[in-house]
């Protein structure tokens, strides 16, 4: 699933986290935490095991949890 930052939604484009898994800056959108890419997801697979005409590991992002560095303020 994917959507997309517009200045309608969040106007400054400002992270308001970072993923737990991957690190990303992300933003709560409809319901979803979304990249600035507009995906809602980061792959959990080595870079070489994707694209063998199998879906990589994946999971939704996730905020860091709170009293660590990236936690939603």
């Amino acid at each position: 699933m994917t959507t997309r930052w517009t200045p309608d939604i969040l106007p400054d484009d400002v992270p308001q986290a970072s993923c737990r898994g991957c690190g990303t800056g992300i933003a709560l959108l409809a319901g979803y935490w979304a990249d600035v890419n507009g995906l809602t997801v980061c792959v959990k697979a080595r870079l070489e095991d994707i694209g063998h005409g199998e879906l990589p590991d994946y999971v939704f992002h996730q905020p860091m949890p709170e009293g660590l560095r990236g936690a939603p303020e």
